[in-house]
Formats: C-alpha cells, structure tokens, sequence
C-alpha cells in the first residue's frame, strides 16, 4: 500500500499547522475543500473547530519538501536546463531569520534549517557560543527576492523575542486588571509604580488602553524582565478595597463571586460563567419567600445556556449573603445536577460549607474568609425586604403577648417585650446574629 502524497495546496495548509506549532483554524490558509481533505487522510485532527497537525501530516509534508530541495538525480544533465530550486514558506522564512531581515520572525526548526542549508541558501558558523551563527548566502537572498543590502536591517531577534513576550504578558494580564476594575477602580494603582499607564475600566477602551500600555512598554525596552512582568500583575484580592466603592446589589455580587473562585480553585472546581442579581426564588406559597433565601436556575433553563443565580431580598447581612451565593456557585458548578447530595454534598464540605446541605452555612474557617472578602468589598447595598402578603400591607404584625423573632435562615424564637426593652432580640444559634424583631 503506497501512501497518499499530500497536493502543494494540502502541503501549504501542514506547513501552515506546522509553523504555528499550536492548534489553529485554517480559514485563511486553505479553502474549505483542501482542509476537509486533511483529515480524511489522517494529515491533521480537528478538535473542537481548531486544526492540529499530526505524525503523519508532517511526515508527508516531510517527504514532499524534501523531493522538492533534493539535487538532481543525474549530474550529466548541463546546468541550463536545471530548473531553479524555490523554497517553501518554511524554507523562505528561515532564510530571511538567517539574513535578519524581519525581526518578527521566530527562530526555524532544526530540520527547516538542515534543508535551507543543504540547499546553500544558508551557512552556520560555530562562534563558540552555545548555538551556531547563521547567515543567509548570496543565493538564499536571491531565492527570497531580497538584495545583499537587505540584510541585518531589522531590529536583534534575541531582543525582539524578549519584546514579544513582554507584549504577551501585558495583552495576558489585561483580562485580569479589568476584573480588578470592576471591584474597585484604584486596584490597579497599588504596586507603588507612578509611571503605570492608568486603567480606564471599561471593556470600549480596551484597545485604546493596550496601545497606551505598549507605548509604555517600548519606552522600557532595556528593562525587559520577569520583575518588569511583576510589576504590571493586578493587585492581591486581600487588599483592602475603600469602602462605598460598590452602589448596586449585581456589582456587589458579581465582586463576590470573582472573589470566591480562588476558594473554589484550591479544591479544584472552576465555577463556570453565571449571571448573580437579587430576586424572589420560585415558590408557590408566601411562606416559602422567607424560607428560600437563594435559587440557582441550571443553563439548561436559560436561553444563552449561563446558569442564573438569584438572592433572596429579605438577606441584608453580607456575610449571610456570601454563605448562600458560596452554596449556590456549587449547583452552577454542577449544573444543578445533584440537587444537595453526591459531588454537591463533597465539595460543599471541601470548601467549608456544613450542616444540613439543603441550607448550609459556613464553617470557621470559611467564615473567616468571608468576613475577609466582605470587608473588602465593603458594605451590601441592599435593604431588606418583607415577603409581605398579596394585599401588599407588609408582614402580619404581631398580636400576641409573646412577640415573634425570626432570622433570616428560618429560625423562629418568641419572647416577651420585657425581655426585648431589657436584655435585645435573641441570638440565632445557627447564624450567631442578632433576630429581626417581627413587629
């Protein structure tokens, strides 16, 4: 069984995977036919839309450069009538990485170079170093179409990779800073730097603040390194945040569950993107408002497929806030595929959560961090609310002799208003807060 030879169209489109040495899409490579054609052929794999070379494309396009960089296979034929020898784009664009004519370019693959080389388009020379030093020949320019005066005119390689990754940790860490922003707009600010380009804090001004960091960038090229990346990493998460920086519920919450992924990420769990806002939970009696304080709706309920997570209004507390969205941030991770058993149940206890799993609360350590990220985020702007009856008169006051005390977890307590003018509203055992006086 001989094997398929690859068109000079399929060969492009593997060169093209191969150069970029990372999953790519080959829309403007191929057209669609030659990269349907790839993977029938076992050339290259697609996964998830993305195309990725394999063994065999690159020991096809192997055999096929080198038949097309092979000498003459008889040396009686006059020189005349030898057609000349073009390099691939492989091939061109390590001769021009020799001959240091576009600095933009990554240094080639060792078999690219041998291949160049063998051709006589380029020459090493051993300087005693750790690598060899490469030059383009007279021929390899002419094969590219450069003149000898063309050579050595772009910037250093060496230093031009150090530019681009600075230029890639910048374009990295701007996600980062805008996830800073939306907490607190002066997060940013606090490395200690003044020459820092300022953050606008908005997504429209993206483009506007890269190429104001990338100026900042090139006028520090001589200090390029790893302190220099340091330096431009968002603020810790522990620092603290002034408060009254936060006016709506959806800013505060969407605050907390950024706040909350690095407790999820320690026991590896990724909490997946989710809409969070205040809201009535879906009940059918007016009771079950009070009781309910927190609803997670699975992606499978939403058009967009992003789970929603809704708080209950009558919570005003935020550390009472932060245990329930923690327990619901554990259905969006699950999808609310477990209801409150299996991998609910286990990395509810592995974060912190305890007690019975159908209302949790937090444990000392968890409470801890979360008496730490609310004090960071600063005060819940929200008020509570009544459920209130369908008249719309609030909650039924109380009559009785014993006045009603009830916490926002569900815990009911009576006491009489002796107690309540001389000592305070009771204690609630499971929050450890002060109970909301029914009256």
């Amino acid at each position: 069984m001989t094997t398929k030879r690859p068109t000079p169209a399929q060969a492009r489109a593997i060169l093209a995977l191969i150069e970029a040495d990372r999953p790519v899409n080959l829309a403007g490579v191929a057209h669609r036919n030659t990269r349907r054609s790839l993977i029938p052929n076992g050339w290259a794999a697609d996964v998830d839309g993305l195309y990725t070379v394999t063994d065999a494309g690159r020991a096809a396009v192997t055999r096929q450069v080198v038949a097309e960089v092979a000498e003459p296979a008889s040396t009686e034929q006059p020189l005349a009538t030898t057609p000349a020898r073009k390099p691939t784009r492989a091939q061109a664009n390590a001769i021009r990485w020799a001959a240091r004519i576009d600095h933009t370019i990554f240094p080639p693959r060792g078999d690219v170079l041998d291949k160049v080389e063998a051709a006589g388009w380029v020459t090493a020379e051993d300087r005693g170093g750790a690598s060899l030093h490469w030059s383009a020949t007279a021929a390899g320019l002419a094969a590219i179409g450069a003149r000898p005066e063309d050579a050595g005119r772009g910037h250093d390689v060496e230093q031009a990779h150090v530019e681009a990754r600075m230029e890639d940790a910048l374009r990295t860490n701007r996600r980062e800073r805008e996830a800073g922003a939306r907490i607190a707009p002066d997060m940013m600010r606090r490395s200690g730097r003044t020459d820092l380009p300022a953050p606008t804090g908005g997504m429209a001004d993206g483009v506007a603040e890269l190429r104001r960091g990338l100026a900042w960038l090139g006028e520090r090229r001589a200090e390029a390194s790893a302190d220099l990346v340091a330096e431009v990493a968002p603020a810790p998460l522990t620092e603290e945040v002034p408060a009254a920086t936060i006016a709506t519920r959806e800013a505060w919450l969407t605050g907390a569950v950024d706040a909350l992924r690095p407790i999820f990420a320690e026991h590896s769990a990724t909490i997946p993107a989710v809409r969070v806002s205040v809201g009535w939970p879906g009940v059918s009696s007016r009771k079950g408002l009070n009781k309910v304080i927190g609803q997670c709706w699975a992606s499978h309920t939403t058009a967009d497929k992003t789970p929603q997570v809704f708080v209950s209004p009558v919570l005003a507390d935020a550390g009472q806030v932060l245990e329930t969205l923690a327990h619901e941030l554990i259905h969006a991770w699950d999808d609310c595929k477990s209801g409150h058993k299996g991998d609910f149940r286990k990395l509810a206890k592995r974060i912190g959560l305890t007690g019975k799993m159908t209302s949790t609360v937090a444990g000392d350590d968890l409470k801890a961090k979360l008496d730490e990220i609310a004090a960071q985020l600063g005060p819940y702007p929200h008020a509570r609310l009544s459920a209130g009856d369908r008249a719309g008169q609030g909650e039924k006051k109380q009559t009785t002799r014993m006045i009603k005390c009830e916490c926002a977890c569900g815990y009911l307590a009576r006491t009489s208003r002796k107690w309540l003018d001389e000592v305070g509203a009771p204690i609630c055992p499971r929050c450890q807060t002060e109970m909301p006086i029914c009256d």
